[in-house]
């Protein structure tokens, strides 16, 4: 709670919003402690708590698996921007992952978090649009100047 929140008077307490938070310790928690949390949130959990294992195949399987498993109850839209998010975190952080091993470790799952490849495809397009826009841009410019 707010500190002095029981202080102020009545009529602030009622207007003023009090967000929750829960703080976790990712190493101390086991994946089973986090289907207390909306499948979107757990997915998430599951995934940052490998984030740094030294072996990708694991933390690609982790993360391809808890997308596999939220999937059931999230927004496909939803599950495509968390996962894009992870996804950038994860290459940021560890520059030797590549599509390809992203491939390979749905193909060794048999076809689970086949939804990444829907996130991988959404990217693509998204940086052959913005090309495209630069390339415009670097035309209309070099005829500007006739």
């Amino acid at each position: 709670m707010i500190t002095g929140f029981d202080d102020l008077p009545k009529y602030f307490q009622e207007r003023i919003p009090v967000f929750k938070h829960d703080f976790i310790n990712l190493k101390e928690y086991e994946e089973n402690d986090f289907e207390k949390y909306t499948k979107l949130t757990a997915m998430m959990l599951k995934a940052f708590k490998y984030a740094f294992e030294e072996n990708l195949e694991v933390v690609l399987r982790v993360f391809l698996l808890a997308l596999e498993e939220a999937k059931k109850e999230v927004e496909l839209d939803t599950l495509i921007y968390y996962g894009e998010i992870y996804l950038k975190y994860i290459e940021l952080t560890n520059s030797e992952i590549k599509e390809a091993d992203i491939k390979e470790e749905i193909k060794s799952l048999d076809g689970k978090g086949d939804l990444i490849m829907s996130i991988l495809e959404q990217r693509e397009k998204r940086n052959r649009k913005r090309q495209k826009r630069s390339s415009k841009k670097t035309i209309s410019k070099r005829y500007a100047y006739y």
